[in-house]
């Protein structure tokens, strides 16, 4: 890997008007160069970082309290010799053109409460007119985007995004990266315009703009050659310690008549494609096993040895999942039909039936 003469062309401002008002981070679409050359099926031939310093990654659709994200979630390893995270070097792994920096201010709460502010950045490319990629949480920058970075970092990052055209071509080094100030994740996505995942109401996601990235996420592991796409596979596991590998990408989380998937606080109607996304209630089973239901306020885990743990794509009915960490708390769901569910999050443990004060959410 190196950190190849890459072809910068810095812009002061777009160079066209659907760059300017991307929206990076809530994965809004970015359009493409008239230009672009069409490639539906790019080949990924370098892995994105060290695979050896990754300790495990989530799936490509992953929840972000109560809404879903379409990225993968890299769990960085701790160097033994200086028990921090490893900062992991970020490269390309296609030939691919950087058109959006997005430098941000990430604040968090370690263990003791204080609070740790630093530096990220979220980074967009264009590898063909059908085909994006992107990275979120880049602690540092290298060569051209280093030097065409924002002067400074936005406390938020809606409509942060600085416009830049720069070349990079398969194996260059881009930065580094030691992931989020306490979990030490980073984040890979992927999106295909011609893909469509299937969600519980597809007319939703088709329909309300900030959605579409949902529907045409993409799992970028398809499209590794070997052997890397089966390390990536191998890399499946989850926050509940488990590595159990995979053979293929999971999709959306949505089951339709069931209680998996993402849940929004009002119904769909048409004409709503302008409106703010309400999500209201994520209900997912991750990758090892463990199911988590996360509304506004909180989030109850069900590991998978927990005696309530149960597969939210096999309930037609209702279930509590109970949260046996202190203090103890538990999800309370029940579908009222294919399209509604009633659901309570508080303290304490499991009721017999569905509290009286529960809110309803939609497909």
């Amino acid at each position: 890997m190196h950190e190849a003469d890459v072809v910068v062309e810095p812009t002061a401002t777009a160079t066209h008007e659907s760059i300017a008002v991307g929206l990076p981070n809530s994965d809004g679409a970015s359009g493409q160069d008239a230009g672009c050359v069409s490639d539906p099926t790019p080949v990924l031939t370098v892995a994105h970082t060290e695979l050896d310093k990754i300790d495990f990654m989530m799936p490509m659709i992953v929840p972000s309290g109560n809404w879903l994200k379409n990225r993968s979630y890299f769990v960085i390893g701790t160097d033994p010799a200086t028990g921090d995270a490893y900062d992991v070097p970020v490269y390309a792994p296609v030939d691919m053109t950087l058109y959006g920096i997005t430098r941000y201010i990430e604040s968090a709460r370690d263990f003791d409460g204080n609070v740790l502010e630093q530096d990220q950045y979220d980074l967009r490319f264009h590898v063909s007119c059908e085909v994006e990629l992107g990275f979120d949480h880049v602690g540092r920058l290298v060569g051209a985007a280093l030097e065409l970075q924002p002067a400074e970092a936005a406390r938020t990052t809606r409509d942060s995004m600085k416009s830049v055209r720069i070349a990079y071509t398969a194996g260059d080094l881009i930065g580094y990266s030691q992931g989020t100030g306490m979990a030490h994740t980073f984040d890979f996505l992927m999106t295909n315009s011609g893909s469509t995942i299937q969600y519980a109401n597809q007319e939703r996601y088709e329909t309300m703009g900030e959605l579409s990235r949902l529907r045409q996420a993409t799992c970028p592991y398809d499209y590794y050659i070997e052997p890397m796409r089966s390390q990536y596979f191998a890399l499946f596991g989850g926050w509940a310690g488990l590595m159990i590998g995979a053979d293929e990408c999971f999709g959306s989380p949505d089951v339709p008549g069931t209680l998996a998937g993402g849940w929004f606080g009002s119904p769909f109607e048409l004409g709503t494609e302008f409106a703010v996304v309400d999500w209201a209630l994520a209900v997912v089973p991750t990758a090892d096993g463990r199911v988590e239901v996360n509304d506004a306020q909180r989030s109850v885990r069900a590991d998978p040895d927990d005696p309530t743990n149960l597969a939210p794509g096999l309930v037609t009915t209702e279930h509590c999942y109970q949260d046996y960490r202190s203090p103890a708390s538990f999800a309370y769901l029940k579908l009222l039909s294919a399209d509604e569910i009633a659901y309570a999050l508080a303290d304490g443990p499991c009721p017999s039936s569905l509290p009286t004060d529960f809110s309803v959410a939609y497909r």
